[in-house]
């Protein structure tokens, strides 16, 4: 078969129109999903298919969702969904070229909204298909997600990266927590774990646990604290990062710890403690943030306390200064 996207749109609404007619009937259903998975397998966008990788995606999803009591046992999940994660992939090398490029804010916003659609098929179709089970496509598509954060964290400042991001905002956060749902704990383990984008890694933690922080903190099975996981991704981010935009990896890091004090202040405490000793400036900085962020919300008593224990760890009085103010 060749590849859906050398077709025009209409032509692959037709083959998607002929395998829906089938599985209704209940026709050849294993032989349509060999046929499904093998037309996933050979997608790829190059910035030139926009219309076909759009329609394509789309009518999976449709398909998928109309039919996953017939499909569902038979289709290679994992193929499908390493497909979305090859588009994935390409539309972001589109949008790495068009902030790298300087182009206009508008081609940046249309090329970011891509990266979304994608994503949020991924999301879509990992709910209704069942995930794989936890392997390098597991994993891939982790790292994808980190690879969006870093080239909008890393990508120089200007009116374009604005756009890019404002286009992906609360959606992309929440089609993420989707994929983690579906995933279940190993890819949240996945995107926590290590990675050559740290800046990403760090900032699509932060994202994730401001807008869902407790959803995202009961799939979590590491063998330590998610707060001191959440912690030390933003700050190995934020060293990661040319300009690190420190507004973007606090309020994360705030929730796991508040979360993390519900069940052992302990190991929250430890961990901003550790923080506020970091070795680099950049560090202390976003340590004294989160630090200032979090003794915002506790009660006076409580603050004074944690102060007293920041005082006492040794931290450098730029860390304490950014703490009280």
């Amino acid at each position: 078969m060749a590849t859906m996207l050398l077709q025009s749109p209409q032509e692959i609404k037709s083959q998607f129109q002929a395998w829906d007619q089938q599985l209704a009937s209940r026709e050849s259903i294993q032989q349509v999903a060999r046929q499904v998975a093998q037309s996933a397998r050979q997608q790829t966008f190059d910035g030139a298919n926009l219309a076909p990788t759009l329609t394509y995606w789309s009518e999976m999803l449709r398909v998928a969702t109309t039919r996953s009591t017939v499909i569902k046992k038979h289709l290679d999940a994992g193929a499908v969904l390493g497909g979305v994660d090859t588009s994935t992939r390409g539309a972001l090398g589109v949008v790495r070229g068009k902030l790298a490029g300087g182009s206009s804010t508008a081609d940046a916003t249309r090329s970011a909204r891509v990266v979304l659609f994608l994503v949020k098929q991924y999301a879509g179709l990992a709910a209704i298909l069942g995930a794989p089970p936890p392997d390098a496509r597991t994993a891939a598509f982790a790292s994808t997600l980190c690879a969006v954060h870093q080239i909008l964290e890393t990508a120089p400042p200007s009116e374009a990266r604005a756009g890019a991001r404002a286009a992906l905002g609360s959606e992309l956060d929440g089609a993420c927590l989707r994929v983690c749902v579906a995933h279940g704990a190993p890819f949240i383990s996945c995107l926590a774990g290590p990675t050559t984008n740290e800046a990403g890694r760090g900032a699509c933690l932060s994202r994730l646990m401001e807008a869902h922080g407790a959803a995202v903190a009961d799939l979590f099975e590491g063998g330590e604290p998610f707060a001191g996981v959440v912690l030390r991704a933003a700050i190995a981010g934020a060293l990661a990062a040319p300009r690190p935009d420190f507004a973007r990896l606090v309020e994360g890091p705030v929730v796991a710890l508040r979360l993390a004090m519900r069940q052992d202040a302990r190991d929250a405490v430890d961990a901003l403690i550790k923080a506020a000793a970091a070795e680099d400036a950049r560090a202390r900085e976003l340590a004294g943030l989160i630090w200032a962020a979090f003794l915002a919300g506790c009660e006076p008593r409580l603050r004074l306390a944690l102060l007293e224990l920041l005082q006492a760890s040794g931290a450098g009085d730029a860390v304490v200064e950014r703490a009280v103010l």
